[in-house]
C-alpha cells in the first residue's frame, strides 16, 4: 500500500495477512520499503507464527527482487 503524509510525501505500508484468520501478522510503515525489509518482515512474522504453506504476493518492486526467490 502506498499513502502520502500531509506535505506530499510518499509513505509506504507492507501488510502481512493470515488469509485463513484475516489476522494481521506484521504492518511496516516506512518511506521505502525494499526487499531486505520484505524478508526481515517474514522472517519475524514465521518465528512468531510458523513457516505458512503459502505465500502470496501482491506485485510491487520490492517483491520482484531476486534476494526473495532465494
Amino acid at each position: 500500500m502506498q499513502a502520502q503524509t500531509h506535505d506530499g510525501r510518499s509513505l509506504r505500508i507492507l501488510t502481512l495477512i493470515d488469509e485463513h484468520s484475516r489476522a494481521c501478522l506484521a504492518l511496516k510503515v516506512a518511506r521505502r520499503i525494499n526487499s531486505l525489509d520484505v524478508i526481515e518482515a517474514l522472517a519475524d512474522a514465521m518465528c512468531l507464527h510458523g513457516i505458512p504453506e503459502h505465500i502470496r504476493f501482491h506485485n510491487g518492486p520490492e517483491m520482484i527482487s531476486k534476494a526473495l526467490c532465494k
